[in-house]
C-alpha cells in the first residue's frame, strides 16, 4: 500500500513515514497542496494522511479538491492538533474519513492504517466486481466484441479526448454483403459462425490497444480508431 503524507512540517513527515515503513507500507511525502495534487496526478495512492493546517491550502479545501478531481475513492485521515466536535464535523463534511490527533501516537496510527487498508481492499474488490459486470453488459455475447452500448460509451470518451488533445478520430462502418441470403440458405447457426469468424478476422487487423471493433447491429460493425487520420483509417479499411 502506498500512503501519501501531506504536512508542511518536515519532522512530522519523517515521523509518520517511519511508522508507515514499520508497518510494511511505502510512504510518499508532500509538503503542501500543490505537491500533493501533482503526486496524485502521476502516482497511484491508496491512503492519504493530511495535515489540516497548511499555508498553501487548508486541509479542508484540499480533500474537496481531491474528491472532485479523482474518480476513485481514496481514504483520507486528518492529522490535527484540534479535537473539538465542530472541527471534526467540518473535516468529515469536506471529504475526510477519520481523524488522528497530534502528536501522532504510533500505535493508534498503525491501527488506523490497518483499518483503512482493509476498507480500501474491500472497495477495490467491489470495484473489480462492478467492472466485470459492466464489461458483461457492454459485450456482444455472440461475437465477443463490444456491443452498441459499449460503443456509445467508448465513442463519447474518445470524442472528449479528441477535443482536449485536438487529435484525429476515425470511424469505419462495415457490413457483410449478402448476409441475409447466406443466413436463409445455410441456417442461423451457420450465420452465427460467419459473424464470429468475421469478428475474429477484423479484430486481427487492429494492433493498437485503443482501436476497437464493435457490433453495431445484425451484420453491421464499426471500428473506432482514436488518434487516426483519414489516410490511416483508409489503410486499415483496405487491410
Amino acid at each position: 500500500m502506498r500512503i501519501l503524507v501531506v504536512d508542511d512540517t518536515r519532522l512530522i513527515r519523517e515521523m509518520v513515514s517511519a511508522i508507515i515503513r514499520h508497518e510494511g507500507y511505502m510512504p510518499i511525502t508532500a509538503s503542501g497542496a500543490t505537491e500533493a495534487v501533482e503526486i496524485l496526478d502521476n502516482d497511484s495512492i491508496d491512503l492519504i494522511l493530511m495535515d489540516v493546517d497548511m499555508p498553501e491550502m487548508d486541509g479542508f479545501e484540499l480533500p474537496r479538491l481531491i474528491r472532485q478531481k479523482l474518480p476513485q475513492w481514496i481514504p483520507i485521515i486528518f492529522l490535527t492538533g484540534k479535537n473539538d466536535e465542530q472541527h471534526l464535523v467540518e473535516g468529515i463534511d469536506a471529504g475526510g474519513d477519520d481523524y488522528l490527533n497530534k502528536p501522532v501516537n504510533s500505535t493508534v496510527l498503525s491501527a488506523k492504517i490497518r483499518a483503512m487498508s482493509r476498507i480500501a481492499q474491500m472497495k477495490a474488490d467491489l470495484d473489480e466486481v462492478n467492472l466485470q459486470l459492466l464489461r458483461l453488459t457492454q459485450l456482444d455475447p455472440l461475437t465477443g466484441v463490444v456491443n452498441r452500448r459499449g460503443l456509445d460509451g467508448s465513442l463519447e470518451r474518445a470524442w472528449r479526448i479528441r477535443q482536449r488533445e485536438r487529435s484525429e478520430l476515425a470511424l469505419i462502418f462495415l457490413d457483410i454483403d449478402h448476409f441475409k441470403p447466406y443466413n436463409d440458405n445455410y441456417g442461423h447457426q451457420q450465420g452465427d459462425e460467419c459473424l464470429k469468424a468475421f469478428s475474429r478476422i477484423v479484430s486481427d487487423q487492429l494492433h493498437r490497444p485503443t482501436d476497437m471493433l464493435a457490433r453495431f447491429g445484425g451484420e453491421e460493425f464499426v471500428i473506432l480508431l482514436p488518434n487516426t487520420d483519414l489516410e490511416g483509417a483508409q489503410n486499415i479499411a483496405d487491410q
